[in-house]
């Protein structure tokens, strides 16, 4: 940018510069100059003054500077006119250009005249090695690991992380140190290890550590997307399946989510051109088989995610999935949907709820969308507020699915087919007493099992009643 006071170079008119320039060399004295140079000047066919915004200032950094003006007779001031008109343009065109790179290249969000301090996170500043777990001496991991730290001391090696066991890109188990300067990597370079040839008899040098390249870890970042809000036990093949649309996959890592019972999948692509392809089309979710999930990272930036206009969709088919939803998904649409799952007692199995949540972007999408009903298979289905509690069986409000009158004829009719598939298979009918066979098969059996369990339970709290007060009298006497 410039500037100070400037002016113009394309406005200004240098014929007048020119003219007081020259009307200011014939004169005896000059403010800019001694007499000594002027009579050099004179005797050279050329006049010299000192002149502000002269061409060359004009070219130059656009401030009030003194430059000298040389006149040439030989040219004179048509052409040396047109020459500083061309200079002048030049220079112009080239300061736009430059002060277009060099915002592009200073552009950031931050505001003018701000300074940032850029500090890079520990994995990118340290430099990392490994070893081999086979190398270092010791026949359990605790003394390989105590023998190496001794090494390290030995060696005056400042070592800021481990050393811990992992594993290489091939597979092999080795030793990793991390130091943070480049003095104590040079040393830790420079340890060797001995090994005796088996058949030759001589002695092989080699070094002990390995450097890391911590490049490739950032170019992974730059490769790499990450899928979250997967079901625990979602395979690499289902992952792979579903992010292939975008590139080749290299690699797919997975790590237990911080809330619930779910995982993230960290996928790095062959080359960064899948990553530009999802960012171009702007993707923030994907499906993995029939589960919708988020993009939580697409390259080293972060995908924004602002769920706080959500709406319920109840009465759903038994089995309904987020796949089956999809045509609620798009533009002025919904921007993400769950449906909550139920897992069994020993966690092998999962079943998906009769509702979902459907996540607008802003409350006018919420809206317009909730005026229109929506049918899935063939059953209607009923909008409602996220913490409007609504019986998930029969639809209505003011009671939960376990108070439901038609939830729990469900269920003795459920426990009536159970105990004649029991009986049918030859097992045994808990026939008691005051119940005859016709009555249990009836449909009765249920009703009839809870009156006797509850006439049970008020014989037994009778006996203990009684017991108590013998025991209160015996006490008393």
């Amino acid at each position: 940018m410039l500037s100070g006071t400037t002016k113009n170079p394309l406005h200004h008119r240098p014929d007048d510069e020119e003219s007081r320039a020259i009307a200011n060399s014939k004169k005896t004295k000059s403010a800019g100059s001694p007499p000594e140079e002027h009579r050099h000047a004179a005797s050279t066919g050329a006049t010299t003054s000192s002149a502000a915004n002269a061409p060359g200032a004009a070219s130059g950094t656009g401030q009030h500077q003194h430059q000298q003006f040389t006149y040439n007779a030989k040219k004179g001031l048509k052409a040396m006119k047109a020459e500083q008109e061309q200079a002048a343009a030049d220079a112009a065109a080239a300061a736009a250009v430059e002060e277009g790179q060099a915002m592009d290249e200073s552009w950031d969000s931050s505001e003018p005249g701000e300074t940032w301090l850029e500090v890079q996170r520990t994995k990118e500043r340290h430099l990392a090695a490994t070893t081999p777990t086979d190398w270092i001496y010791g026949d359990t991991l605790g003394q390989k690991k105590d023998e190496l730290k001794l090494l390290l001391l030995q060696n005056s090696i400042h070592c800021t992380e481990g050393p811990t066991r992992t594993k290489d890109h091939h597979g092999t188990a080795v030793f990793r140190i991390a130091v943070e300067s480049q003095k104590d990597m040079d040393t830790l370079l420079k340890l060797t290890r001995d090994e005796e040839d088996e058949e030759n008899g001589t002695v092989i040098h080699e070094k002990l550590f390995t450097q890391l390249d911590n490049t490739r870890r950032i170019s992974e970042l730059e490769r790499s997307v990450e899928v979250y809000g997967l079901h625990p036990r979602t395979d690499e093949y289902r992952i792979q399946s579903a992010m292939n649309q975008f590139g080749e996959v290299e690699k797919i890592t997975t790590r237990p989510c911080r809330n619930g019972v779910k995982i993230t999948a960290r996928v790095i692509y062959r080359n960064g051109e899948a990553v530009e392809k999802i960012q171009n089309e702007g993707r923030k979710w994907v499906f993995v088989g029939r589960d919708l999930a988020r993009l939580s990272m697409v390259g080293k930036e972060k995908v924004n995610w602002e769920l706080k206009f959500v709406a319920k969709l109840s009465q759903l088919p038994f089995g309904t999935t987020t796949l089956d939803l999809q045509p609620l998904l798009g533009e002025e649409k919904a921007e993400f949907i769950t449906i909550p799952k139920v897992f069994s007692k020993d966690g092998k199995q999962t079943r998906n709820l009769r509702e979902a949540f459907v996540y607008f972007s802003s409350a006018e999408d919420m809206e317009i969308n909730m005026k229109t009903p929506v049918r899935v298979g063939g059953y209607d289905t009923m909008w409602g507020s996220k913490d409007e509690k609504r019986c998930r069986e029969c639809g209505k409000l003011g009671h939960i699915q376990r108070e439901c009158v038609i939830y729990q004829e469900f269920l003795e009719t459920k426990a009536h087919i159970k105990a004649v598939k029991e009986y049918q298979k030859g097992g045994a009918l808990k026939v008691t007493k005051q119940r005859s066979f016709a009555q249990i098969t009836s449909g009765n059996g249920a009703g009839n099992t809870q009156e006797s369990g509850q006439n049970g339970q008020q014989h037994q709290q009778s006996q203990q009643t009684q017991q108590q007060q013998q025991q209160q009298q015996q006490q008393q006497q």
